[in-house]
């Protein structure tokens, strides 16, 4: 058993943790996923209109996925700080199937909205 400080500094610092990780854009990116994943689990089919609307989230979603890809703090921090050149191209390569799976997101959310609208 810990002893009272023991635990609030260990409270502490996974309380760090937890605020760091509901900031991180990959964690909220994946609660979305998940929490998409759900609703559609939840209840009765839904009506054209909603399943419109449910699919243009899932474009915008795609969207935002590619520029946290685009935008990756990673990626721009260790091209503009002169990083080692196997460094940027491993960041670069990871920032690149972050912005490949926010276009597929993207794509198979427009193919299904085509379909929806026959």
């Amino acid at each position: 058993m810990l002893p009272q400080k023991e635990k609030k500094i260990s409270k502490r610092i996974t309380g760090g943790l937890g605020e760091l990780l509901a900031a991180c854009p990959y964690a909220l990116v994946g609660k979305k996923l998940l929490g998409d994943k759900q609703d559609q689990q939840a209840g009765a089919p839904p009506p054209a209109a909603h399943e419109a609307q449910r699919i243009i989230h899932k474009i915008r979603l795609g969207r935002n996925i590619a520029l946290i890809g685009v935008f990756c703090p990673f990626f721009w921090i260790s091209l503009l700080s002169g990083a080692p050149r196997n460094i940027v191209e491993f960041n670069a390569a990871h920032s690149g199937l972050v912005v490949l799976a926010g276009g597929l997101i993207m794509a198979i959310g427009r193919f299904q909205f085509n379909r929806l609208k026959r």
